[in-house]
This record gives C-alpha cells, structure tokens and sequence, in this order.
C-alpha cells in the first residue's frame, strides 16, 4: 500500500544520505510528507532539516500549523530554516501589478503580519547568492545548490502528488531525468548536481 511504500522510500533516502532536507509548505501534502519522516527518522536515529518559505500572505491556521510541526518534531528536525526573505510572487489581486514582492521592508507599513521571531530575513541572512526580489522558483534551485555545496551529496524531499497536475506527473514518469539507484520517485537536480529531489508521496 502507498502507505508502506513511502516508509520504504523514506528509509532508502535517510540510509543513503547523511544530508536531507524536506520542503514544507504547511499544506496537506508537504505536512504529511514530514511527519512520516519523523517516524522513520525517529527509529533509524537520524535527523533532517526543513525549508519553510514564509510568504507572509499566508493563512493564520498554516502559520500555526508549521510552528506545531516545528515544535512536535524538534527532536528529529537539526535546521529549520525559516526563510521571510523579500521574493517576488504573482499576484493574483490586480491586473496593474502582476507580481508583488513579500517581507518587502520598503512596503513595510503594507505587511499583511509580524515577521516571525528567528526567521531568515534579508538583514540577517547570510547567502550571497540571494537578491531582492528574486523569484520563488529561482530561489529553490539555489537553496539547493547551496544546501548541496555545504553539506554535499544531499536528498531534497518535495511532497507532490502526480494525481494533481499531468507536469508532477511527468516529473515522476519521464526517462530523460537522472535517478538515483534508478528509483523513478527521485530526480537529479540538474542545476545542483549533487542534490537529488525525492517524492515519497508522489502516489498518494
């Protein structure tokens, strides 16, 4: 059952990589991903870290949600990257302005909240490679990279379905990626070169 089945994937993933990070978005699908990890976590006695990209325009009940996961998991999660950095997003409240960027000190008095205490902002974070404005999906693939270069060969868990969207689908599917140990629910990222993105619930 798919249930086992992602207990399987979760074991190759932390037997074969010291370094693994999951991405959270603290939507349904990316919240059951890390909690099935930190079962598996918890009996193989490893650890893992958490991209959480805080988008500020999110809802109160995911915010609260996350800082549960974050709380309930502590003992099995090392990094927890809470990241509250100006990134470009679209928007979908005006056809004049297309895109707006969150966290945004120079819109400050427009925050729809609070930073969180602790997050990863722009005055204090410490990738050169980051810049003001940059787009959400340009900002995962250098995470990866640098995630990649700092620890090394490294697993990257994104909790997709392929019942969602014929592009997870392909994702998943396609004979042109590279895998690794020939497990299609993993993809090389090409970019990262030493960073593979898994999807241990990719048949749910």
């Amino acid at each position: 059952n798919v249930l086992d089945a992602a207990f399987d994937r979760l074991e190759v993933i932390l037997s074969h990589f010291d370094n693994v990070y999951f991405s959270l978005s603290g939507g349904k699908d990316s919240s059951v991903m890390v909690q099935l990890a930190a079962i598996v976590a918890k009996k193989m006695n490893k650890k893992f870290d958490v991209l959480f990209i805080d988008l500020e325009a999110q809802y109160k009940e995911t915010i609260r949600h996350v800082e549960e996961l974050k709380r309930n998991y502590d003992s099995v999660i090392d990094k927890f990257y809470w990241v509250c950095l100006p990134l470009s997003l679209r928007n979908a409240s005006s056809i004049i302005q297309p895109k707006w960027i969150c966290w945004d000190e120079n819109d400050r008095d427009k925050w729809v909240r609070e930073m969180p205490d602790g997050a990863i902002n722009e005055k204090n974070n410490e990738w050169d490679w980051f810049k003001h404005g940059m787009e959400f999906e340009q900002f995962i693939i250098e995470f990866a990279k640098w995630y990649g270069n700092e620890n090394g060969m490294s697993a990257a868990g994104i909790g997709i379905r392929t019942d969602e969207s014929l592009n997870r689908m392909r994702t998943i599917i396609s004979d042109k990626k590279i895998t690794f140990n020939n497990h299609g629910w993993t993809t090389l990222v090409r970019e990262a070169e030493n960073v593979y993105n898994f999807y241990p619930i990719y048949d749910w």
